[in-house]
């Protein structure tokens, strides 16, 4: 008898639970409302994805807030990363620079011979050219 009772308050507690989620119901306009011409109105979906487009990257615009110009580029898999170019050759990528793992300003990414190399060091990290592979540059 207890172990009916318990089966059904679980039942029932899940029937109120799933009753709350259900959206609730749009009350119809009344008989005698006058009758409006349906306006052009984007759906609430397309405004969503509008206001979402807009938005600017942060790391994107802490690069310009540092006078640094933007540059996308692609690495070989095809993912998309931002460069913040400054004067004088000197670069970060976007997102180093923003959490300061690489320093307003940039650094100098002359001499590296390989894009890998240069990543590597736009992305805060340290590079140093030795010559024990026997490839054009390799980094440690």
């Amino acid at each position: 008898m207890a172990s009916t009772l318990r089966i059904w308050a679980i039942l029932l507690i899940f029937a109120l639970a799933a009753g709350a989620c259900v959206a609730p119901l749009t009350p119809a306009a009344p008989a005698d409302a006058p009758e409006t011409a349906p306006t052009a109105t984007a759906a609430p979906e397309e405004a969503a994805s509008d206001a979402s487009a807009s938005m600017a990257n942060p790391a994107s615009v802490n690069c310009v807030d540092k006078g640094g110009t933007l540059q996308i580029e692609t690495r070989p898999d095809g993912g998309e990363y931002g460069v913040c170019v400054f004067e004088d050759n000197l670069q970060c990528e976007e997102w180093a620079l923003m959490r300061g793992e690489c320093p307003d300003g940039g650094v100098k990414v002359t001499g590296y011979a390989t894009d890998a190399a240069r990543f590597c060091a736009i992305t805060g990290g340290e590079y140093t050219v030795t010559d024990e592979s026997g490839d054009q540059e390799q980094g440690t």
